[in-house]
């Protein structure tokens, strides 16, 4: 489960950077990707 918190945790600046345009949601969704595989997150979520 903590890895689950974490992930979240990342989550929330990617959107954040992507709502302010300094990334796309494309490039956030790969970054989640690798962060949720390297961490051993199973949380799916949307950015």
């Amino acid at each position: 489960m903590n890895a689950n918190v974490n992930y979240y945790g990342v989550i929330i600046p990617l959107r954040q950077l992507v709502a302010a345009g300094h990334c796309t949601k494309k490039e956030a969704g790969r970054i989640a990707a690798r962060i949720a595989k390297k961490t051993g997150a199973d949380l799916i979520l949307s950015i």
